[in-house]
């Protein structure tokens, strides 16, 4: 053997035979530690050792140590570049075959990474520490700075941890490739559903298994969550663009679009568990969108026509239906809002998430426009029933209009609500309706107490009956009726009681002659006010802009002097804008006691203040208050 110098100065070269090898700073430590080292003497009689185990490279493999074995290969690596000289051709094959074994073992190990129990998770950490040391051992030869490849085992870099990524980008293409053993999918109608579904399962709970159960077998370098997520997404990605080039049917790539834009970025990439530890933000989207959106525009067309269907299906159920509405708690009940509108809300708020386009949603939320026309021409035949016999079936319905007006309202940016044909111009036009139908019933029965109102019997304080009557047909129409139709329905009876009993007075049925007579009638106009608000009140209405009406017309009864009831006038019409001069001559012509001129002249007063009162949001109600035309009412 001879020793010569070496590039760098002061490395020595071991030559012998046809081998000339430099060792690295790192194997001289070695071959002086491992020359040094001596077996430690114990000289007290009373301590044993019991003999330690040693298990060879192979007998490590077996048993799955696989940092043991990669670290005994490391130490016979060393050696036998220490020794340079006494290291042959044989000695380096058969260490080479022994990483391959090594290596070939831990690549098996990892295709278990899935699979449950704490000894596959022993076994993972095992093949994690030995590409760990790996992994140093290619940072020790490459920090060596050997010029020459001879100088370096030829299996050096081993590059363990880049066959490691190699190694996991193979195992989740085959484990999205194989789901047969997916469940919670059988229950979908075509097998490319089911194909997609179970991916995606799959693509959910690998990752679940990853963050609870994988990460703690890696060290945070690997940032191996991460890695996963990005695999399995690349991945899912790649098969899902080949299963969109096959040509799908409508169905088939609406439920595609859904897991794209829906299921993916909803389900799995926003999980709780899985948000901790995975950036999915740099995940980005699984198909290009010259693949997304033909699909977006085949999915506008199905669920149109989806919808469609629904709606007719819903309102075919009602047909059968119509003379036997169900009660619930005491109530007529309809399930037509409810079985439209969870449908038709899931349709827009999946559409709001799969098309990703604002107007669009708005021709899906279209449909419902195109329901409440076929919904409309259906309410329409049944209001035709006379007597009243429909009366169950339109209580039944106005709780459902009553619940599609609410919907509306509260989605009010998804419809265009200027237009007649609006879905809400729709909905109030039949709740207007089906009151009317509801109230004429009520008016009906009331005909014959009306006539007495404004009549001497009423003057005179005989008991009429009249209010006892309405407060009757109140409960008539709160019976089996739904609590959330209360307001309105009763609400618009206590509109047209009024303007009935408004209308009666204004018949001028009854002539107040003097003071005292003028006083009797607005303490009885006061009294009915009074319990005409009581009772509607109690029964659901908030028509409180009415309370006032009557006693303010009580008040221009009650006061005498022309100038006064000039005052009062003009302050009734302040508070009721549509009080016309007709209506005016009307209440006045009660009076018998003021002279023509004087009508005439509070008339003009009144007309010229109200042209300097700006006009306000006044609800009508003189509008509807029907007068015969006088001669006194005449300007």
């Amino acid at each position: 053997m001879t020793v010569t110098t070496g590039s760098h100065p002061g490395t020595p070269v071991l030559t012998r035979g046809t081998f000339r090898i430099k060792m690295p700073r790192f194997l001289k430590k070695h071959r002086r530690s491992a020359t040094s080292s001596e077996t430690p003497v114990i000289t007290d009689p009373s301590i044993t050792l019991e003999e330690p185990v040693v298990l060879n490279f192979q007998e490590c493999l077996n048993q799955r140590y696989f940092s043991k074995a990669a670290q005994k290969l490391i130490t016979q690596e060393d050696s036998l570049f220490a020794q340079g000289a006494n290291s042959t051709p044989e000695d380096r094959n058969k260490l080479e075959s022994d990483y391959n074994k090594l290596l070939n073992q831990i690549w098996l190990a990892m295709k278990g990474t899935f699979e449950a129990g704490t000894r596959e998770t022993e076994i993972l950490k095992e093949a994690v520490r030995a590409i760990q040391l790996e992994e140093e051992q290619d940072r020790k030869w490459k920090d060596a700075g050997l010029p020459e490849e001879r100088d370096v085992p030829g299996w050096r870099p081993l590059d363990c941890r880049t066959k490691h990524d190699s190694q996991l980008r193979e195992l989740v293409r085959t484990r999205l490739e194989d789901v047969e053993d997916v469940s919670g999918a059988d229950n979908l109608s075509s097998s490319l559903k089911k194909e997609i579904c179970r991916k995606g399962k799959r693509l959910k709970n690998d990752l679940l298994t990853v963050v609870q159960n994988v990460k703690l077998c890696y060290p945070e370098e690997f940032d191996i969550c991460n890695l996963y997520a990005r695999l399995y997404h690349e991945a899912f990605a790649e098969q899902l663009k080949s299963i969109a080039e096959f040509g799908l049917d409508a169905e088939d790539s609406v439920y595609l679009l859904f897991w794209v834009n829906d299921c993916y970025p909803e389900d799995v990439l926003k999980c709780n568990k899985l948000t901790l530890d995975i950036n999915t933000e740099a995940l980005g989207p699984l198909l290009p969108e010259e693949m997304i959106s033909p699909l977006k525009d085949l999915y506008l067309t199905y669920k149109e026509s989806k919808m469609e269907s629904w709606g007719r299906n819903v309102l075919e159920k009602q047909k059968e239906m119509t003379n036997h509405p169900s009660e619930i708690d005491g109530c007529y009940s309809t399930d037509m809002a409810i079985d439209y509108l969870q449908l038709f809300d899931s349709a827009v708020k999946s559409a709001a998430t799969m098309l990703e386009d604002p107007e669009k949603v708005k021709r899906i939320a279209g449909q419902l426009r195109v329901f409440l026309t076929s919904y409309k021409k259906f309410l329409q035949e049944v209001l035709k029933e006379r007597h009243g016999q429909a009366a169950p079936t339109v209580k039944a319905h106005l709780a459902s209009l009553i619940e599609f007006k609410r919907y509306i309202e509260n989605n009010g940016s998804l419809f265009t609500m200027d237009t007649r044909d609006s879905p809400l111009s729709i909905v109030a036009e039949l709740i207007d309706a089906s009151n009317t139908y509801l109230t004429s019933i009520a008016h009906k029965a009331l005909k014959l107490k009306y006539s007495k109102l404004g009549t001497e019997d009423w003057f005179s304080g005989n008991y009429i009956e009249v209010l006892d009557e309405i407060e009757k047909q109140i409960k008539n129409l709160k019976n089996n009726l739904h609590m959330k139709c209360h307001e309105v329905l009763l609400g618009r009876m206590h509109r047209e009681v009024l303007v009935e009993y408004v209308r009666r007075l204004f018949k001028r049925k009854v002539k107040l002659s003097d003071r005292v007579q003028q006083e009797t009638a607005a303490n009885l106009v006061c009294m009915d006010s009074s319990r005409l608000t009581e009772l509607f009140t109690e029964a659901g209405s908030r028509e409180d802009w009415l309370q006032n009406l009557l006693p303010k017309i009580a008040d221009v009864l009650r006061t005498q002097d022309p100038p006064f009831i000039q005052l009062e006038v003009a302050i009734l019409a302040r508070d009721y804008p549509d009080l016309s001069s007709r209506h005016i001559g009307a209440l006045l012509n009660l009076k018998h006691n003021l002279s023509s001129e004087d009508i005439s002249k509070i008339k003009q007063s009144v007309k010229e203040t109200m042209q300097c009162i700006p006009s306000g949001n006044c609800r009508p109600f003189f509008s509807m208050v029907a007068v015969k035309r006088q001669r006194l009412a005449l300007i």
